[in-house]
């Protein structure tokens, strides 16, 4: 039982929800280790730790972004989205404070529609109503 119970704690410890990928480099990096790493997780759930460092990295990113940086965004809004994390609320201000560039990462997003993903289903099909608040 006492074998069992560690390791029970071993796994729970070194599963990917727990994993914290390494966060140096610029935001833009950041933010995509730590959603390629959320991603590889399918029950939704990601540190304290990642969320604190995404919301620092998504805050920096609040100036001007480029071309790259708005379709990882497009994808962090649409699929980023732990318990109790603000995601689309960190998201916008960079969306509409660069709204032309923004609003063309949407529109090649909302044209690169992935096999799985359905028009008639969330989070995909809230793209449109994304695509019109930027218009």
């Amino acid at each position: 039982m006492k074998l069992l119970t560690i390791l029970l704690t071993s796994l729970l410890f070194l599963s990917p929800a727990n994993a914290q990928p390494k966060v140096q480099g610029t935001s833009y990096q950041t933010i995509k280790k730590i959603f390629d790493s959320y991603k590889t997780v399918e029950d939704g759930i990601d540190s304290r730790e990642n969320k604190d460092v995404m919301t620092k990295a998504l805050l920096s990113l609040q100036n001007t972004v480029t071309d790259k940086e708005l379709f990882l965004l497009v994808d962090v809004w649409l699929y980023y989205d732990p318990t109790d994390f603000r995601t689309r609320e960190l998201v916008m201000p960079v969306f509409l404070r660069n709204k032309p560039a923004a609003l063309k990462a949407v529109r090649t997003r909302i044209k690169n529609k992935r096999k799985w993903e359905s028009v008639d289903e969330a989070p995909y099909s809230e793209l449109s109503g994304l695509e019109r608040e930027l218009r």
